[in-house]
């Protein structure tokens, strides 16, 4: 029987890049996209090729559904989440995985190797190389990995940075709360992948309204390790960017040097934005075979199974952060 990967959700830069990534990976026999709107779905799907699916119910009835890939700005995604976890089907869902934090429906309902983890920053080509370098000790101890952000909702989608792209859909920023749990669930695992588990979390947000600037901070069970997200959202602020209306980087702290990652949400570059400094040295790696394009296409065959005790503590970090939000201070993750 043929078997189809269904696209939910997501903004239009969102669904081209993983319709892209997809069709390149070339795992399923078809590629589909749904979102709650039927009409938008219908030109979507049109614009890249791909089968429309309009009812939220055919990702139920129809038996060629194989797996489905969940990304955010969808109604009731926890319950479409259960739902599909329920049917048998396989799943690569963004962060957060679970919206409201009601992990224990979704812990009930997963079975083995059925929750992929989607949290794109640990697996784009140029950080995966970068983290494939800082396992092979090449900047030392690692003792600090520190993350900015920039979010500007008026600007982006340059048409002469990616004329490839059909999709260009406003963005749309979410409430303090909902965006802050939004970058964390996003960032966290990246943090993870480096420096092992969190074990304690602190939220400084003196403003919630846009423009603001939060910062958070947290510390690694290693020891003398630890991590920043700084995140600045700018609605009327024009940021040229490929694909999304934002820019993002990465540095991981050594002891014997840095290295360095950019343009993590810009999609494929011929630039490798990567560097290690070490002292007054600094390397510019050669992309991996095929170049930063080829490797960011296959970027979803690199998807980890979410195993559930990870799960666990991501949720556990989440509800550290929104604990530290309200009270100010640093909370222990439980």
């Amino acid at each position: 029987m043929k078997q189809r990967l269904v696209i939910c959700g997501g903004s239009g830069g969102d669904a081209w890049l993983a319709t892209r990534a997809w069709l390149a990976a070339g795992r399923y026999d078809d590629v589909a996209l749904y979102c709650d709107d039927p009409e938008r779905c219908a030109a979507w799907a049109e614009a890249l090729g791909v089968v429309a699916v309009l009812d939220r119910g055919a990702l139920f009835d129809d038996g060629t559904v194989a797996a489905v890939h969940l990304l955010d700005g969808l109604r009731s995604r926890d319950d479409l989440l259960v739902g599909m976890l329920e049917r048998g089907t396989r799943v690569l869902v963004a962060p957060p995985v679970c919206e409201r934090g009601d992990s224990a429906r979704v812990l009930a309902s997963a079975g083995p190797r059925q929750l992929w983890d989607a949290s794109l920053l640990p697996w784009l080509p140029a950080l995966a190389e970068g983290l494939r370098r800082v396992c092979d000790n090449h900047i030392g101890r690692l003792e600090q990995v520190r993350v900015r952000s920039i979010l500007a909702g008026g600007g982006g989608w340059d048409a002469d940075l990616n004329p490839g792209c059909p999709l260009r859909s406003p963005t749309v920023i979410p409430g303090f709360e909902a965006l802050l749990r939004r970058e964390l669930a996003s960032t966290l695992p990246l943090a993870e992948a480096v420096l092992g588990p969190v074990c304690e979390v602190h939220v400084q947000a003196p403003r919630r309204d846009p423009p603001f600037t939060v910062m958070v901070t947290w510390r690694h069970r290693g020891h003398a390790r630890h991590g920043v997200l700084e995140l600045t959202v700018t609605p009327q602020r024009h940021l040229a960017s490929p694909y999304a209306p934002r820019d993002d980087s990465v540095e991981i702290t050594g002891t014997a040097g840095i290295l360095w990652v950019g343009g993590l949400r810009g999609g494929p570059s011929m630039v490798p934005p990567l560097r290690i400094y070490r002292g007054d040295t600094l390397l510019e790696p050669e992309p991996p075979g095929g170049g930063w394009p080829a490797a960011w296409e296959r970027m979803v065959l690199g998807a980890p199974i979410l195993d559930i005790p990870r799960l666990q503590h991501r949720l556990a970090c989440l509800q550290a952060a929104a604990a530290s939000l309200e009270c100010g201070e640093r909370i222990a993750v439980g």
